[in-house]
């Protein structure tokens, strides 16, 4: 029995120490293995979607970190923002499944502003890595930007109601009606008639 408490909480503070460590460093598999195990024991499919939210901001951290060193390898960085494109990939594919559900209704909103607090809190850890960034990764955190604004709006569509959902636009039909339009501008106007003029017999 001892033995057993002396490893539960060795395991404890080796995944709690695990927590701040990047691509590379000995704990950081511990750190992907504690996540997929929360994951696994999610009670429900919206919680799993709050998790990977909650991993996609630690994905953002882990770049903003990784950049301020100058010898970062770049296919670490490059690994840590496939694993954040995972991550909003899950999102969205969690939220369409309860998308036409009126009962998950208020967890989509839940949901959704989770997303939309995530993204104030990423921007802001970007632009101060990007403050204090060498130059030489600079360009890392630019990426990130743009593939996490990609990402966004189509993670927020996902979270939205039935009703908020922008419906998509048939230009087959605009299409036709322009052509229409224009061809009844560009047709010549008729021709004025006089009225007739009466003789009246003297």
């Amino acid at each position: 029995m001892v033995a057993l408490l002396f490893f539960v909480v060795s395991a404890s503070g080796v995944v709690a120490a695990s927590g701040n460590s990047l691509p590379g460093d000995t704990l950081y598999q511990v750190k992907m293995v504690t996540e997929d195990v929360r994951l696994r024991f999610a009670f429900s499919d919206m919680r799993k979607a709050e998790l990977h939210a909650q991993f996609a901001r630690e994905r953002v951290n882990e770049i903003a970190d990784m950049s301020k060193d100058s010898d970062v390898a770049e296919k670490r960085v490059e690994a840590v923002t496939v694993r954040l494109g995972n991550e909003l990939e899950a999102i969205e594919l969690l939220a369409k499944a309860k998308q036409g559900d009126p009962n998950q209704r208020e967890n989509l909103a839940k949901l959704r502003e989770i997303i939309v607090n995530n993204r104030t809190q990423i921007n802001t850890v970007l632009e101060q890595a990007k403050q204090v960034a060498p130059e030489r990764t600079k360009p890392i955190i630019e990426s990130t930007q743009q593939n996490y604004d990609r990402n966004y709006e189509q993670v927020l569509q996902a979270t939205a109601s039935n009703d908020e959902i922008t419906p998509a636009v048939d230009d087959t039909n605009n299409a036709n009606d322009d052509s229409d339009l224009k061809s009844i501008t560009s047709s010549p106007k008729p021709a004025l008639q006089e009225p007739n003029q009466t003789t009246s017999a003297p």
